[in-house]
């Protein structure tokens, strides 16, 4: 490999010596399977064994028991209309219409949480889908019978709503009565809430027409892979294919990809469209000036946050550049294409990780970093089921977790033996234990977290658990692969996420315009957008603008900006924990734990972060930066390493006199930057 080293320590004091050290340390480390039983795709969920798969039965036993659970919510549907016109003087009618209202939304959310879980482990499973159109129509009942507690509780006067505040027997609802004077303002008549309730089951439809057609109902291609066996491309498999050393597979890969979404691009697209369209009609009728205004006063942030993110980007295009330039550099490639972002700069580098090795050292991880009252949630959900691991035909692509209340929260992963793959199980373990602390701590109507501070736990974990790992690593070809994870992290998580938010605010603009969404309009956004980020050295053609079909949160309504916040706001909080605060864990678990009981802002305080701040912001940048460059600098030492073949008894013993100066010197700039 060439010397891809443009700045840092003079190559003769520290690289050589160092590549030495890497390749003679004895100390336990990180270790990846050469095989693994498992399999990395499987036809059949049978064939899957059971403990790699999740189990639904913990929430209903089998559809009867879901029948019976979905009969009861139905009866107690008229019941909640008992409380309508009701709500204007006594305090104790405001308490129980609010519990009502609440024990509803917690059946109900079960019932379709549960519809939900099947269909995606078995999209083409006419039971699941029978199930989710039960579910969908009863939600939209419920939201229906219930939207008159708000309008009733808003309308009442200002100085009625602050004593309410004051009441005893109002304390649990404290924070919610708050919040209904804060918002009073958009908040509309009985009447046409009723309506904008109505409207909750159309606003859905777009979603579940685009993922029905994705999931179940497209015939995917298939390519020749690796070894010329034909391999399917399909939304979940096309991130192991991305990740493969084998060039000609990704190009083909990608190809096959995006002539499909091209198929379809004009359905997809309206679908899309459509969801946008709808999205813009509830912001008007609230009297918001637009969707984003809406979805910013929902969590009480201020625009300035996701100004600054922007700005923040668009300041630092240098350095994103310089990681495509770096790439291209690495790869060796006279020209670099967007099938070439996904693989390994490490040259064979890239190990195969088993389940459960994998999950064993983040057992570790967590143990020593969150303690054990973190560490025994994530026990549990192995042990127990929570986790459906292996992709199968008709399993919805990429990884999440979920949870209705009064159940343990579910994780969704596609494993695919990489150690992107185990940073996917960190970060999604994140979000379990965020859910299961809250839901332990919080009644239902604070157990949900905003989505502003809902990545924000998954992110502290999977930056610290990178840092982790490189520390503990014997290869440097390995600590090579995991720097280029925390560099991919950092550019998934926040700066992809801006370049989301930027085509989302965009194609809303439009909408709230009158300017008409159309395949060839969003397409066209979006490639300029990824032009921009990734600079002169990537290589873009017309067909790269449809793979924002790709990309399944434009149906959450400016949902992804919270993971570039969430991303500072963990980085931030990550920083506490290197700089080994005795403090830091305690205020981490207790942020954990307020779910929506305080406003989005407050609970990131409580974890010692504000990010009104323009500096937490500003530092995220700084970090992709030093991590790049600790990268390049990796990449060296990993290519050194492959060349010394044997080392003298006297260079071990220079390397091992001159390693105390040489970590102090060079390793912080791999692991805690």
């Amino acid at each position: 490999m060439a010397n891809l080293r443009s700045r840092g320590l003079p190559r003769a004091c520290c690289l050589a010596a160092l590549t030495a050290f890497l390749a003679l340390l004895g100390t336990p480390g990180v270790h990846a399977a050469s095989e693994c039983a498992e399999e990395l795709i499987y036809e059949s969920r049978e064939d899957i064994p059971p403990r790699f798969r999740w189990n639904p039965a913990d929430v209903f036993e089998d559809r009867e028991a879901f029948d019976d659970a979905v009969a009861a919510a139905e009866a107690s549907i008229p019941e909640m209309g008992s409380w309508k016109g009701r709500l204007g003087n006594r305090t104790e009618d405001i308490v129980s219409a609010l519990n009502a209202s609440h024990e509803l939304g917690r059946s109900v959310g079960e019932i379709y949480f549960f519809a939900r879980i099947q269909v995606h482990v078995n999209a083409s499973d006419p039971g699941a889908a029978a199930m989710f159109g039960v579910a969908s129509a009863l939600l939209a009942r419920a939201e229906e019978a219930v939207s008159f507690v708000e309008p009733e509780i808003a309308a009442l006067p200002r100085a009625r709503l602050d004593a309410l505040l004051e009441e005893p027997s109002m304390a649990p609802y404290r924070h919610v009565i708050d919040n209904v004077n804060r918002t009073k303002a958009h908040i509309r008549s009985s009447e046409v809430e009723l309506v904008l309730a109505g409207a909750a089951e159309l606003t859905l439809g777009p979603r579940d027409i685009s993922d029905h057609l994705l999931n179940s109902d497209i015939v995917w291609p298939t390519v020749a892979g690796e070894n010329g066996e034909d391999v399917q491309v399909t939304p979940a498999t096309y991130g192991r294919i991305s990740r493969s050393l084998d060039r000609e597979f990704r190009r083909a890969g990608r190809a096959a990809l995006l002539r499909t979404y091209e198929a379809f691009g004009n359905t997809l697209s309206a679908s899309l469209a459509t969801h946008v369209q709808g999205q813009a009609w509830i912001s008007r009728v609230r009297g918001y000036n637009s969707s984003l205004e809406r979805a910013l006063d929902e969590v009480n942030v201020s625009a300035r946050v996701v100004r600054s993110l922007v700005a923040a980007v668009h300041g630092n295009f240098g350095a994103v550049h310089n990681y495509t330039a770096l790439r291209k550099r690495a790869l060796g490639v006279e020209t670099l294409y967007p099938y070439d972002a996904g693989v390994s700069l490490v040259p064979n580098g890239e190990k195969r990780y088993c389940f459960e090795d994998a999950w064993t050292m983040a057992m570790t991880f967590w143990r020593e970093i969150f303690g054990e009252e973190y560490a025994s949630v994530a026990e549990t959900a192995f042990a127990n089921r929570w986790i459906d691991v292996f992709p199968n035909t008709g399993k919805w692509g990429g990884a999440y977790a979920w949870v209705a209340y009064g159940n343990h929260p579910y994780m969704l992963l596609n494993w695919g033996g990489t150690f992107n793959d185990v940073v996917t199980l960190v970060h999604e373990m994140g979000h379990v234990v965020h859910m299961n602390l809250t839901h332990t701590n919080q009644p239902y109507h604070y157990s949900g977290t905003s989505v502003f501070v809902s990545e924000v736990a998954s992110v502290t974990s999977e930056n610290l658990f990178i840092d982790w790992a490189i520390e503990r690593s014997e290869d440097p070809k390995e600590r090579a692969v995991m720097l280029n994870a925390a560099v991919e992290l950092a550019q998934g998580t926040f700066l992809n996420q801006i370049l989301f938010h930027e085509f989302e605010e965009a194609i809303y603009d439009d909408a709230e315009n009158g300017r008409a969404l159309t395949k060839e309009t969003m397409s066209a956004v979006y490639l300029d957008l990824i032009t921009a980020y990734n600079g002169p050295d990537m290589t873009y053609n017309a067909s790269d603008g449809i793979y924002f079909l790709r990309i399944p949160h434009f149906y959450l309504n400016y949902y992804v900006w919270v993971y570039a916040t969430s991303y500072a706001a963990g980085e931030a909080i990550a920083s506490r924990f290197r700089s080994g605060d005795q403090g830091v864990v305690d205020d981490f678990l207790s942020m954990l734990k307020l779910g929506s009981s305080v406003y989005p802002l407050e609970a990131v305080r409580v974890a010692g972060v504000d990010l009104l701040d323009p500096f937490v912001v500003g530092t995220v940048m700084s970090r992709f930066q030093n991590l790049t460059e600790s990268l390049e600098m990796a990449l060296d030492v990993a290519s050194d390493a492959e060349s010394v073949v044997t080392v003298s008894a006297e260079s071990e013993g220079a390397a091992s006199r001159a390693f105390p100066f040489l970590l102090l010197l060079a390793l912080p700039l791999v692991t805690y930057l």
